[in-house]
């Protein structure tokens, strides 16, 4: 897809993680500026967007996201935003071109019917403790993101400069969505999601382990996986020279089996 025009160029929506804000990606956007036209979308209570009370449901919250989205585009979610990219595509699937989603999982806390999630306890300590001590808890987020590195120090350089004072997320909006990914499971869901999937998932992942990036891989109708080796939970902050081929390939119009082939 290099050199292609502006005009050509398809559109790809990012959607950040929990606790981030737009400014997460401005690596990625420079080093795909020749691929794809980007639009980052801070969540409301993130970045630059306020929170809003009424929001009560994941839906609810998938749907701030449906202004950037009033041209067909592909989407791509980190995360937290992985969760809301898949219900958008369920639910909209005339706005989701293709699907790229990073780091992320159909259920985020584990259960007895699933063991690919951090535990349960962990979620809730951090929404029990987050509107007393954010920074706390954001600090230890921070660590956990970073488990796996192999070159951590850089990555968490990156990570801590998008968390400038002004786009600090508001405590209302971390409680809310953590409470709103102990509960999240769209396990049931992955059968109705249609567009082309991209799955990115990291082999050292202490949040959303490789192994539930494989399971959307096989789930999803449509799915290639991409794995990135020697990192954690922000694959692709650290390891993003790994992931630019695939999705060039990818947005490029390539259905996922013939780049598996």
């Amino acid at each position: 897809m290099t050199g292609q025009t502006a005009s050509q160029r398809p559109r790809l929506v990012l959607v950040h993680g929990w606790a981030q804000h737009a400014g997460i990606w401005q690596a990625w956007r420079e080093r795909l500026a020749p691929i794809a036209d980007m639009t980052a979308v801070d969540l409301p209570g993130h970045g630059g967007t306020p929170w809003k009370n009424a929001i009560r449901s994941l839906d609810a919250l998938a749907d701030s996201v449906l202004p950037a989205l009033e041209q067909p585009a592909a989407l791509c979610g980190w995360s937290l935003g992985g969760m809301i990219a898949m219900n958008l595509a369920r639910r909209h699937p005339s706005r989701v071109t293709r699907l790229v989603l990073c780091n992320t999982t159909p259920r985020f806390v584990a259960g007895h019917d699933w063991i690919h999630a951090v535990q349960p306890s962990l979620v809730e300590g951090f929404r029990r403790r987050v509107s007393e001590n954010p920074e706390r808890v954001l600090r230890d987020f921070l660590s956990l993101q970073l488990r796996g590195e192999s070159d951590s120090r850089q990555t968490l350089t990156l990570l801590r400069s998008a968390l400038t004072d002004q786009n600090r997320p508001r405590a209302a909006a971390l409680e809310f969505t953590l409470s709103l990914l102990a509960q999240t499971d769209l396990r049931d869901d992955l059968a109705a999601i249609a567009p082309p999937t991209l799955v990115i998932a990291s082999d050292a992942d202490a949040i959303t382990p490789l192994a539930a990036g494989e399971y959307l891989a096989r789930q999803l109708p449509d799915a290639r996986l991409l794995t990135v080796t020697g990192c954690g939970h922000a694959g692709f902050l650290s390891r993003p020279e790994r992931l630019s081929p695939g999705l060039d390939e990818f947005l490029g119009g390539e259905s996922v089996q013939e780049m598996a082939s």
